[in-house]
Parts: structure tokens; sequence; C-alpha cells
């Protein structure tokens, strides 16, 4: 919409009212909604975090107590086992019966070994215990022996087991399949051995579920135990080295929540909670923009909606600045047919507000000029109008006309005796009419100008009005 406009008049005008208009409400739609709106995408954000941080540390808590239950029952139930089995001989029928009954009641637990202290040098040697739960393993189709395997390859773990320490690793590279395993120590016939427990990690996989909110665990060392994601799982990816799992691990909170930038250069709210077993910890983290989505959709459609809103104001205002600028470039029509001299014009205007009293006054201003126009000289009118009469008038040369009609009294008495009372209305459409022809007379001469009429004299002049 261009920000100049020519009047019918020549008359420029630097800024109509319809652009006026709609910069106005331009201005006022945009700061107030988007005042409002940022107000509110604000607020909503501030709550929407709250929340966020709240249910991020709520699934952490609640994942962190179920994996810490089913970790002390796979412990709990295979120390009932050995027990049962130190009691009763390892060459009992009883006990053969019992290994089988519990892996019938235990699927999840895929083998349990209790290790053989060697020498001096305190080296792994053999097993004293070494169950194995063949359904699981002909299920995954995995070979039994890869248990003994990975016992005998990590010495380090079972030495940390006899010292009384609890060690939780991940068993899937070289199962392939997710299988966690335990280490832990245990007093059998008088000796400090260790157990080693295998059993799948599938069951805390589907206790930590899927979403938003992603959990897994990890043990001290930084290796991933469960994790949505088995591909991480079966390759053995190791998180420790990550600064966000670095600042967890040295913290001396049991469980926090922050927000930390990752890796991979995504902000995510992260929270974690140690579990009492095997210096294992969950972590749970939901990404920024997640958490954010629904504020920035929010915020998108209210952008759409102030736009929506402010195209609707600015035709609205354009259509409406249509009735107050077509009525106004009218009158600018007429006052410059006006100001050329014409003064007979029609006015129109149906409105009753401002506009339409302005029409009003310019057709009353018409008026008085035809009727100014009517007793004197319509060149001198138009030059009265324009200012370009000098007050105090100037020296010329001109000629100055009278003329009367001859006999009038006589004339009006012969109207009274023949038309009685109607006589003063013959007489003045008489007058007038002689009137018109002499002022038709003297108009058409050169410079000629009426000056006035008195009775029924007429006096014109030349050379006055330039």
């Amino acid at each position: 919409m261009p920000d100049t406009a020519q009047t019918p008049g020549g008359m420029r005008v630097k800024r109509p009212i319809g652009v006026k208009l709609i910069s106005i409400i331009t201005i006022l739609l945009l700061v107030s909604l988007g005042v409002i709106t940022t107000l509110v995408s604000v607020m909503v954000s501030q709550d929407v975090q709250v929340t966020a941080e709240d249910n991020n540390f709520t699934v952490n808590k609640r994942s962190a107590a179920e994996a810490e239950i089913i970790l002390n029952m796979v412990r709990s139930s295979s120390l009932v086992l050995l027990d049962t089995l130190n009691a009763a001989g390892s060459g009992a029928a009883i006990s053969r019966q019992a290994a089988a009954f519990f892996f019938e009641r235990n699927q999840d637990i895929a083998a349990i070994a209790v290790t053989r202290q060697g020498g001096a040098d305190a080296s792994l040697s053999g097993f004293s215990t070494l169950l194995i739960n063949e359904r699981f393993f002909q299920s995954n189709e995995i070979d039994a022996s890869l248990a003994a395997g990975f016992i005998e390859a990590r010495e380090g773990e079972v030495s940390r087991a006899r010292g009384e320490e609890l060690v939780l690793l991940n068993a899937a590279p070289d199962f392939g399949v997710p299988v966690l395993a335990l280490f832990y120590p245990w007093q059998g016939d008088g000796e400090q051995e260790a157990v080693v427990i295998f059993f799948s990690a599938e069951s805390l996989t589907e206790t930590f579920g899927t979403g938003a909110n992603a959990t897994f665990m990890i043990n001290g060392e930084g290796d991933i135990l469960v994790h949505a994601d088995n591909d991480l799982v079966r390759a053995g990816v190791n998180v420790g080295g990550q600064a966000f799992i670095r600042s967890l691990r040295e913290s001396r909170e049991d469980s926090m929540q922050t927000l930390f930038t990752g890796e991979d250069g995504v902000r995510r709210f992260g929270a974690f909670t140690r579990i009492s077993m095997a210096n294992a910890a969950v972590i749970t983290t939901i990404e920024y923009d997640v958490v954010f989505e629904g504020v920035a959709a929010t915020t998108r459609r209210n952008i759409y909606l102030t736009a929506a809103v402010l195209l609707t104001a600015i035709l609205f205002i354009w259509f409406f600045s249509k009735s107050i600028s077509t009525p106004l470039k009218n009158l600018a029509t007429a006052a410059g047919r006006i100001q050329e001299g014409e003064f007979e014009i029609q006015f129109e205007s149906k409105s009753r507000d401002e506009i339409g009293a302005l029409t009003e006054s310019f057709a009353k201003m018409s008026s008085a000029l035809i009727t100014f126009g009517r007793f004197t000289n319509r060149e001198i009118a138009v030059r009265a109008m324009r200012g370009e009469i000098k007050r105090g008038g100037s020296l010329k040369y001109a000629t100055i006309f009278f003329s009367d009609i001859r006999g009038f009294t006589q004339i009006s008495e012969n109207f009274t005796s023949e038309f009685q009372e109607e006589a003063s209305n013959h007489i003045v459409e008489w007058l007038n009419d002689y009137f018109n022809q002499m002022v038709d007379c003297v108009e058409k001469s050169q410079s000629g100008v009426v000056d006035k009429f008195i009775g029924d004299a007429v006096m014109a002049h030349w050379g006055t009005a330039y």
C-alpha cells in the first residue's frame, strides 16, 4: 500500500488515512499479541520444565527401585539355592531336583557358578559348582560353555568378589543377547568363594520401558548394562568418559538431576540414582526439545493466529478506511470544482457521522456561493474565494454603467391594477427576468461585471476585475 496518494483536486497526501489506520492497528496488534505470546510462553515453559523435571526424576527413582528389587531377587534366590545345595551335598538327588526346580521357576537365570580358589596366588582354579539352565541356552541358541569361558577370562572381577565387593558386568558382547553377570562373595564350606550369576536383562529392559524418557543402567566403570537399544548393549558400549556421566559418578549425591548437553550436541534433562548393589546407577534422560515441543507448537499456533488476526484486521481497516477516504475524496473533488468556479454541485451523503456533517456544510457553502454569484460576477466570486482580491482596492482605468427601467413607477401601477394582490409576485418575476437578461448581456461582453442592483437599476463596470 503506497504511503502517498493524490486527490482528484491535485493535492498530494503524504500519509493517507488508510495507511495510518493500518499502521496503528498493526503496531497495536503486534505489540499486544507479541507480549501476550511471550508472557504465556515464558510462564508455560517454566511450568512445563518443572513438570518435566519432576516426571523425569520420578521415572528415574521408580526405575532404580525396580532394578534394585530385581537384582536383589536374583541374588537372594540364587543364595537360597546354593545354601540348599550346600546343605544337601552336591551328589545328592535332591540337589539335582532343587536345581531343576529353581531354573523352572527362574527361567531368566542362565547359570550359577561358584569359583574355586587356587594356590597362594589366589588365582581362579575351576568351579566348585556350575549350574546351567539348559533351556535358556537352547532357546537363545547359545553355547553353554560361554559361561565358564566368561568367568575364566575375568579373574580380576572374581578376586574383587572374594574381597567382599559386588561386581556387575555386561555379558552381552560374549553371549550375543542381553545378559548380565553378577559377581558377589559367598561363604561355602568355610572358605571365601565368589559366586557368578548370569541372568537375562530383558526384565530390566521391560521395567525401564520406552518413550520420551530414556532410562538405562551402567556399572561403576561406565559400561552400559541395560538399554532400550540392544545394539548398544551387545556392542559393550562404555559411556564413562562422557562429561555428564563422569560428573554424575564423581558426585557424592545418591540421586540428582541436571540439564546437560551431550556429545551429539543435544540438550537433555538427566537424572541418576545410585543402586546399593555393585556401584551401579540408573540414568534417565529426556531431550530438552521434546519437553518444550508442546510449548513451541503452541507458540507457532499463536504466531499463525496473530498473522490471521492481523490480516483480517488489515482487510477490515482497509474497507473501513474506504468509507472515510472515498467521501473525503469526493469532497476534495468538489472543493476543486468550486475552486474552478463551478458552484452548482450535488452532494450526497448517507452517513450520520462527522463526514456527513462535513458534506452537509459543503452543500451549504455551495448554495451560499451560488447565491453570492447571482449578486455579483462569478469571476469576482471565484477570485474572492481564492484570496486573489486585495483588501483596500487598487487604481484602475474602468468604465461604469448605470441602467434603469424608464417609467417603472407607471408599470408597477399597471401591475397593481391588473393583478391586485398578486401584483408584487408578478413584478418580482418580471424584474428577475429583466435582470437575468441584463446580466447575460454584461457578462458576455469582455470583462463586464454586474456590481449591484439598485431597485430597478443595474450597476455594471468594465476593467475592474483584472
